[in-house]
């Protein structure tokens, strides 16, 4: 039988500190379940865990690794500066849902990206890329108040 301090060296080594159901992943790396199936088969994503007959789950500290990763290949953005550290939290938001956001066409949000006055798209996949929630927010909050006749 295993001692105190064994047993949550043992229960820290095989229990994730969070786990996260399938629409959570699937809205925190704006990937669709399907899609994460073929990535898991690929191994390009993390495993899920097997909870029960009908239930299935992924590890949050893996989630948040595998979303770190792909910020870090990135590199630094100008309104962030290097990467940032990735928490709980964080979550990608697709140009979609950032086009709501900041009420910008997606055709005026690639021009402002490449004129370096908006935060930079992450590619998560061959033909996938996304925007970090933290800097879309900071962004936001960095904007003077809207003038009239103001085009960004």
């Amino acid at each position: 039988m295993l001692g105190t301090g064994e047993q949550a060296a043992y229960r820290d080594q095989t229990i994730p500190s969070a786990l996260l159901s399938g629409r959570a992943v699937s809205r925190r790396v704006v990937f669709s379940l399907p899609h994460i199936a073929r990535l898991e088969q690929a191994g390009a994503f993390p495993r899920r865990r097997i909870l029960g007959p009908a239930r299935i789950g992924w590890s949050a500290d893996e989630i948040t690794a595998w979303m770190q990763s792909k910020l870090n290949a990135r590199g630094a953005c100008p309104f962030s500066g290097a990467a940032p550290q990735l928490g709980a939290q964080d979550r990608f938001l697709s140009k979609r849902e950032v086009s709501r956001l900041v009420v910008y066409s997606g055709r005026h949000i690639d021009t402002m990206e490449r004129a370096g006055r908006f935060p930079r798209r992450i590619a998560i996949g061959a033909h996938r890329r996304v925007y970090l929630a933290r800097e879309i927010a900071q962004w936001i909050a960095s904007r003077p108040a809207a003038l009239s006749g103001d085009t960004a």
